[in-house]
Order: structure tokens, then C-alpha cells, then sequence
């Protein structure tokens, strides 16, 4: 065995210190020269607002996940958390990409491939500096929709009147869908009393009615209708369209009958409504007032000496009219119209012995499908300021029947009809004489012959 001394002589010291001084400084050097390239987070933020909106995606109940070639796929794969109570999820990785380093990804839904992000897997590059991957989830969208019948109408106001109108969603609609598969597309059908000429005009003065599904076979689409007619509260011509949103994607109009609203290929429908019965009564009601009665020429409602007309029906929308008088014994109303339409108002007037001038009313009813209403109306009737002269016969030499029409008594300048039968045999006709009752001034004899008429 050999045995080594080490002499501790100063210069020996000093060798070995310098030597070993060296060494160090010569581990220093190789150890920066193997130094590590910088390493790189990623950042993903993934929007699932769409989704929720949509109800593929349930934030209380779901989570979603990123798988890549960096978790070894569904080995590890990373769960995103949300933002506050948004639709964004997030995470940002450790620091362990390479610069320029290639990754391959999906989002999912439940860790589930089958509700995978659609398409292809997704891929990024690292960049020197930050590193932020945003991605919304695609959802299905709208791909067609319309109005589907009727192009128009007619109703009497307050009827019903339903409108139809057709969606395609790809995947979505069909026969198999149901209202809850359905439940995030809102349908409706608006009308206005002018019609649209942009989409625009569409945010402002139009009225929108919900729709329903309507179920039956439409083929890839899905069919809704509601009722707009008794909806609307006033007679007039309406325009009506249908509306679509799915989830928060845009609002799409459906025009009839092809797709899209465009105002020109696929237009409005048009909806006339008319006014219900109770509307077209009150309308003849409103009109019906004395400048409809055809008074006596110098006569009016305020003093009324002669027979007058009453019409049978309203000037506006035809109803009919009949009428009553409340004293009967001055103004009778004939049955019968006559040929221009007219009730015929038969006026007494009273004696001025007897009564001074007479205010009748008369009520007249309306009737408009199985509605009803009156109104009434009061009319002087001025007393009878004529004289009334006593009608008497007499047959001088031989015997005969006369009558007379009136029977009793006349006012001047009124006709008397005097009919001569039963002339005694062996007699004829010869002359009437009218003389005075002794009242008033004689009038003068008349000569006359049989069937001809005298004043």
C-alpha cells in the first residue's frame, strides 16, 4: 500500500487553490451554455352563451371540458370554469408550451365526444408573448322560414282568423321535435294597419301575438299558428307577417309564402276586418236624425201641419228600421214601405176646439243582425186652424141614397167625394147646389155633371 503526505508548504497552498479556482469557473461556463428555452401558458375561453340560450347547455347542471394532445386526449382532460354567472368558461394552463409548439384540441360538453364541439378538432400554434384561445359553440341556426297561409282575409271584427307559418332548423325541427325540444324558438305573428317596406319598420307599431306548434306532419319543418282576428279591436285593413328567433340569434320575418320577408318575392298577408253588427247599428243609429224625415214643403219637426216619410232603413249600413208613434190618434205610421223605401207618417191635426198644438214621439228601431237599438225623436203637430164646414144632404124632387167622403164635416179648400145611388125610377141626376151651414159666408152653388171633379 503507498502512502501520500501532504506537506502544507505555502506554495503548494497556493498551486492548488489557483488549479481549483480554475475548474470552478470552467463549470460555471457549461452550465449557462446548456440553459432551457422559456415555456408558454394558453389561455381558453370558450362562449356558451348561444348554447345555454338554446338549451343544449345548463350551467347549473353541465360543465365543459377541453381534451387535446396535450392531456393525452381524454386521459386529462381540463375543466373550464365560469365566468361570475356569464356564458364564458375559462382556464389558463401551467407554463409548459414551447414556443411555436402545435396543439390539437376539443371543447365538450359533459366529457362527452358525442357532444363535442362540431367540425373538426381545433388547433393553435404558441406565440411568443400571451397566449388566448377564444371559441363560441356553434349551435344550429334558422335556415328557413316563412308565412305559411293565408295570403289574406275577410272578418267581421272581433271573428277569429288564424295564421300559420313554417321553420326549418337543421336537426332541430321535424317530426320528431316537440315543444320542448322546441322550447328556446319563440314564434309569433304581428300585424299593423301599414305595411312594412324594410325590415326595419318591423321594431316599431306592429302588435305581436305568440304562436303555438302545431302538430301534424310538415316534413323537416315544424308548423305554429295563432289567432290574430280577435285580437284586434277596430274595423280596417291590417298587414300581418310572422317572426322568428331561436335562443338570442338575430329575429328573422317570414313572408308569404316562400321564405323570407323581402317585401317584394315574399310579402305581407292582408286581413280586412269589418265592423260587427253592434258597430254598423250605431253607425246607422249616429246618421239617422230629422234630415231623413221628408217633411211637407214649409213644414219640419218643430211644426208639422201634413203627412210625412220616415225611412226604413240606415243610410250607412242598411239597417232596419221600423217605427211607433206614442199618439196614434195625430200621427199613425202606414204598415206598408213604399216604393222608394219610406214609411208614410199620417198626420191629424188636432181642432183648435179641442187641443193647441200636439208633441208626439215617435220611436224608431234599429235592427243589425241580432243587435237591436232605438232612438227617438219628438215632432209638433200644429192644431187645425181651418174652418171646418158641416156636411149635410138633401134630395129635392125624388128619392136617391147620397153619401159622402168625409162623412161629417170639411175644412175649406178640402175634397168631398159625393156618390148618388138608388135614383128614384123615372128620375135622373140633375145638379148638386153646396151652399153654407150658416157659420160662415155661403159658398157658391154649383152646377155639376156626373163624374167629373170640382174645386
Amino acid at each position: 500500500m503507498k502512502q501520500f503526505v501532504l506537506r502544507t508548504t505555502p506554495w503548494f497552498i497556493s498551486i492548488m487553490l489557483v488549479f481549483s479556482l480554475n475548474s470552478l469557473g470552467q463549470g460555471f461556463e457549461n452550465f449557462d451554455n446548456e440553459k432551457q428555452d422559456p415555456l408558454f401558458t394558453i389561455t381558453f375561453n370558450l362562449d356558451m352563451s348561444d348554447a345555454i340560450a338554446k338549451g343544449f347547455f345548463d350551467p347549473q347542471s353541465d360543465f365543459v371540458d377541453v381534451a387535446g394532445n396535450f392531456t393525452d386526449w381524454e386521459d386529462n382532460p381540463i375543466e373550464l370554469s365560469q365566468v361570475d354567472e356569464t356564458g364564458i368558461f375559462t382556464h389558463t394552463t401551467d407554463a409548459e408550451f414551447e414556443l411555436n409548439g402545435e396543439i390539437e384540441f376539443k371543447f365538450r360538453i359533459n366529457g362527452d365526444w358525442d357532444q363535442s364541439q362540431p367540425d373538426d378538432n381545433l388547433q393553435y400554434i404558441i406565440v411568443d408573448g400571451e397566449n388566448v384561445y377564444d371559441y363560441t359553440w356553434q349551435t344550429p341556426q334558422v335556415g328557413w322560414a316563412n308565412l305559411q297561409w293565408p295570403a289574406d282575409g275577410e272578418i267581421v271584427k272581433g271573428s277569429e282568423f288564424n295564421v300559420f307559418a313554417r321553420v326549418w332548423i337543421d336537426g332541430i325541427t321535424g317530426s320528431e321535435a316537440s315543444e320542448e325540444s322546441l322550447s328556446a324558438l319563440s314564434v309569433y305573428v304581428g300585424y299593423n294597419i301599414t305595411d312594412a317596406n324594410d325590415v326595419s319598420d318591423f321594431e316599431e307599431g306592429w302588435t305581436w301575438v305568440e304562436a303555438s306548434l302545431n302538430e301534424g306532419e310538415h316534413g323537416d319543418n315544424n308548423e305554429f299558428v295563432t289567432d290574430i282576428g280577435s285580437q284586434i279591436q277596430d274595423a280596417g285593413t291590417y298587414y300581418y307577417v310572422s317572426r322568428f328567433q331561436y335562443g338570442d340569434d338575430d329575429i328573422l320575418y317570414g313572408g308569404f309564402d316562400g321564405g323570407f320577408w323581402d317585401g317584394t318575392e315574399n310579402v305581407s298577408g292582408v286581413l280586412t276586418i269589418n265592423p260587427d253588427d253592434a258597430e254598423l247599428l250605431e253607425e246607422d243609429k249616429e246618421a239617422l236624425d230629422f234630415d231623413r224625415f221628408v217633411f211637407a214643403e214649409g213644414d219640419d219637426e218643430t211644426g208639422v201641419t201634413e203627412d210625412f216619410k220616415l225611412p226604413s232603413e240606415g243610410s250607412e249600413n242598411g239597417s232596419q228600421i221600423t217605427w211607433l208613434s206614442d199618439n196614434t190618434d195625430v200621427i199613425s205610421i202606414s204598415a206598408e214601405v213604399d216604393g222608394e223605401g219610406y214609411f208614410t207618417a199620417q198626420v191629424t191635426r188636432p181642432e183648435p176646439a179641442k187641443s193647441n198644438d200636439v208633441q208626439v214621439k215617435l220611436t224608431a228601431t234599429l235592427n243589425q243582425g241580432e243587435e237591436e237599438d232605438t232612438k227617438e225623436f219628438d215632432v209638433v203637430v200644429k192644431e187645425d186652424e181651418s174652418e171646418n164646414y158641416a156636411i149635410s144632404t138633401q134630395v129635392v124632387e125624388g128619392t136617391a141614397t147620397v153619401s159622402t167622403d168625409p162623412a161629417d164635416e170639411a175644412q175649406a179648400d178640402a175634397t168631398v167625394t159625393v156618390t148618388i145611388s138608388d135614383i128614384e125610377e123615372g128620375k135622373q141626376f140633375s145638379s148638386i147646389a153646396v151652399t153654407g151651414d150658416g157659420t160662415s159666408d155661403d159658398i157658391a152653388t154649383t152646377e155639376v155633371t156626373a163624374g167629373e171633379e170640382y174645386t
